[in-house]
This record gives structure tokens, sequence and C-alpha cells, in this order.
């Protein structure tokens, strides 16, 4: 590319970056939801006359769009997901106009079949992106003053979060001047030959990756290497407080300086929120009182935490799940992602927190939206999602269906020096012999039928092995788990 083209690239970047800066500090949170609301009424009617997807969803669904007036009444309007919607149309049918003319770059997700669906994302999408890593760099990870190397650590390739980073972050970089970025991508090795060769020319490292992937180099890397300025961003998977405490002390980092923070996103919904220090300040107080935390969410659990733009996505919170609103080259409106959370109210939110007593201060007026993950069932491994159908067909394996009933629960846990690890816990048919011969079939059946139908793992599984080879734990029948799933028996 020329010179003469790059610069005004450059100059489009550095006018849409500042618009967006400018709007951020400007409103209340109250006005920013009001603006979420009429930009999702707005993606609907828009979306209604141009995406033949659309158009004849709402058709079969009996919606006449020119009735839908007010927000109000759009909440009365049917959610969409993948299955319902996004499985039943073609890509052109989904995008504005029929045409995928308006996509800049697509991304594929593994869904839970191991067949990958693929995401048109827009040019203004990848500015909104870019917007926000922005954000971030300048006022948290203070690269205005510090030249800084960004090592992205997201698998690459069509993976969403490795090219959506790579983009934002070169975006922003038109505008910062001060930061260079490298991609190994969920390669071990070549992020440490990076910390080891090349960091060192630069003022500070910024790792942006899985959460547990970045810990695994860490702990590779402590004591090994020169002495760094690290910080981190997180997506893919959540964490706990305790958690990024631990991280900040495995690293040969100036632990003064080190800053971990998250993103909340996905394939099909891009870049949906993220953490602040106002945000993460309340993730901390609930994490330390598990009364204001059922008082919250409604259960002592603590989810992720994080700011929003309600322009860029407008929650909603239905049935405990979370829907979302947003001006995609594909656009979704009402669309479900199946993640377990919730919106907060941030007026109702203070006047809570200062009745119990917390010191709760926030550094800007964006709304805040709370998440536990994919499903109440899903567990995670390396950011690879296991859901529960994967489990469900891989108990009824030949080697295994006649030993176990197909009640079953997976979950996430955490050893005493905070590495991953799944718990599966298989309910044996009555009279069966608890037997390490049993587990390790279990294990087997597992491993062989969910890489073969789970894309996400068969990737964590060739860099990890058996370290993502699930801990099974056997009971008996007649035990009462308390989150077992019950899935049909083969005949």
């Amino acid at each position: 590319m020329r010179q003469d083209q790059i610069l005004p690239i450059k100059d489009k970047v550095t006018r849409t970056l500042s618009k967006l800066s400018s709007n951020l500090d400007k409103y209340s949170a109250e006005r920013w939801i009001t603006r979420g609301k009429r930009q999702a009424l707005d993606v609907f009617h828009e979306a209604s006359k141009r995406v033949p997807a659309y158009k004849d969803f709402l058709k079969k669904k009996g919606i006449a769009p020119q009735k839908i007036t007010t927000f109000e009444n759009l909440t009365k309007v049917p959610l969409t997901d993948k299955e319902n919607y996004i499985m039943q149309y073609s890509l052109e049918q989904l995008s504005w106009d029929g045409k995928l003319n308006r996509a800049s770059v697509i991304n594929s997700s593994s869904g839970t079949t191991g067949k990958s669906l693929y995401w048109p994302c827009g040019e203004n999408e990848i500015l909104n992106g870019a917007y926000i890593h922005e954000y971030l760099f300048k006022n948290y990870y203070d690269i205005t003053n510090n030249s800084t190397l960004v090592i992205v650590c997201f698998g690459m390739g069509t993976w969403v979060a490795g090219t959506y980073t790579l983009l934002s972050t070169y975006l922003a970089s038109r505008k910062l001047n001060n930061l260079s970025v490298v991609t190994p991508g969920f390669d071990k090795a070549e992020v440490l030959r990076i910390l080891f060769d090349l960091a060192t020319k630069y003022d500070q490292v910024l790792i942006i990756g899985y959460p547990t992937f970045v810990k695994d180099v860490l702990e590779d890397y402590r004591n090994r290497g020169p002495k760094l300025n690290m910080k981190y961003i997180f997506a893919g998977e959540g964490y706990s407080e305790s958690w990024r405490d631990y991280l900040m002390t495995i690293a040969n980092a100036k632990p003064k300086s080190s800053r971990a923070m998250g993103i909340l996103g996905s394939a099909d919904a891009a870049i949906m929120g993220f953490e602040t220090d106002s945000s993460i300040r309340l993730r901390q107080s609930v994490s330390e009182n598990k009364s204001l935390a059922k008082c919250l969410f409604g259960e002592e659990r603590v989810p992720f935490i994080c700011n929003y733009i309600p322009e860029h996505r407008y929650f909603e919170e239905v049935d405990k799940e979370l829907v979302f609103t947003a001006n995609r080259a594909i656009p979704l409106i009402r669309y479900n992602i199946h993640d377990y959370g919730g919106t907060l109210n941030v007026g109702a939110l203070e006047n809570l927190l200062k009745q119990s007593g917390v010191n709760y201060s926030s550094d800007h007026r964006l709304p805040l939206v709370y998440v536990y993950g994919r499903g109440r069932f899903t567990a995670t491994i390396f950011a690879a999602n296991i859901y529960p159908e994967n489990v469900r067909d891989a108990l009824l394996d030949r080697t295994i269906r006649r030993v176990v009933t197909g009640g079953f629960s997976l979950k996430t846990k955490y050893d005493k020096r905070h590495n991953q690890y799944l718990l599966l816990t298989v309910e044996l048919v009555q009279g069966t012999m608890k037997s390490s011969d049993h587990k390790r079939n279990i294990a087997d059946a597992f491993v062989r039928h969910v890489r073969k139908v789970n894309s996400e793992y068969n990737r964590v599984y060739r860099e990890y092995g058996r370290r993502v080879r699930p801990k099974v734990e056997l009971i008996e029948s007649e035990h009462k788990s308390d989150n077992k799933t019950k899935v049909k028996k083969s005949s």
C-alpha cells in the first residue's frame, strides 16, 4: 500500500476514534440507555426492510414491523438465536440487502457440533473495537507514555478473537503512535521466544489472550528471563479475583505497574463489554461479601462484571439470559447468546452499595452487564466451551454405555496452584462397582468424542494433551447430584 493511501486511512481512524471518545464521558448511564434503545429500534426497522432473512422471520412470526413504534413494543418481538435464525438462512439472506459486500472481515466459530459458522464483520464495528482498545490502552495501560509491545495470544486463522484483536490494536495504533503488535497466537513456544528476544526492546509488554493460556506461559517464563513491565487483557473464559491476584505474583514483572483486565466477547457478538477500574472494584466488593452478591445477582456465585456501550450492543435481560441488539454486517435483533447473566441499573446499584456500606465510585457513567457463562451447565477448559450435548453423546459410546445411566455433571475446577481442570462426575448403573477401569474408559470416550465434535476442544487438546483430559468421579445411581444433567440413555 502506498503512503498516499495509508494517510487517508489514518485520518479516518483518528477522526472516528476522536468522535467516539468525545461521547464516552458526555452522557449519564440513563442517557446511554435511552440512546441504546433508540439505536436498537432503528436497527430493527432497517433490518425489517433490508435483511431478507429477518423479513422472512418476522413474517413467519406474524409481526408487522410498522406497528413496532416504541422500544416497549420491540420487547414483545420474538427472540432470535443460532438455532431459530442464523442456521435457518444463508449468509447472503442474513446480510444487509442480501449481499456480503458490507463485510470487511469474515470470522468463524466452532459451534457445539464442530461445524463452523461464519460471522461477517463490517468496518464500523471494527472501528468500534479499535475505539474500545484505544480507550483501555490510553486510560488504563499508560500506552501514551510508554512504548508498548502488544502480544496477541488468541488463536489466529479464522478465529474471531485473534483477528479482531489484531485489527482493533492496529487501528488504535494509528492514533496512539506508540505501540507495536505481534501475533504468535495459541503457540506457547513462540510467545516465550518473543518474551526472551523482543520484549526487552519496549518499555512495557501487554499480553492479550485466554487467561489459562497466559498463566501457563508466565509460569514457564518466571525466573528464566529478564524482568519485564507486564500487563494483561483477557477474554474467552472467566476467572476469580483470587486468580487475578495470583497472576500478578507469578511473572518476572514489576508488581506495582501490573494490570489485568477482561473483555467480554464472542464470535457472534464480537466485543460486548470491557472491565474498568470501577467494575473491578465492584467485583472485588462482591467477592468479599456473599450476601451482597446474593442481593445483586440472586445467588452467591460471583459473575464477570463489565461496562458496555449501549449504542454498540444494547442488552436486555430475559429469563436470566442476556439478549442484545447490534448493527453488525449480519444485524442481530433481540439475539439470545444464551449467556446466563443480566444487567445492572447503575442508579439502583449505587444506592444499594451505599446502604451496604460499600465505598464504590465509578470513573465514568457507562451501564453494567454481568455474565456467568454460556448456560448453566457449560464448562470451559483453556477457553474451549464444553457443552452438555458433547458429554451426553460421549456417554453413549459403546465402551461405556452399559455401565453409565447417562446422568452427569461437568464443572471447571481449579487446583491449589490455580491450574484449571475439568471434573466429570458420572452416575453408574445400579449395581455397578466403581473402578479405575471405568474412570479411564469414560475419560477416553470423552476425549475421543469431544475432540471429534468440538473444534475448540480439539484445538486445545493438540496443545495440552492430557492436561485437558477430564478427571472422572463416579457416583452410585441413587446419589442425588445438585447439578446433574440427566440425558437419554442408549437403547
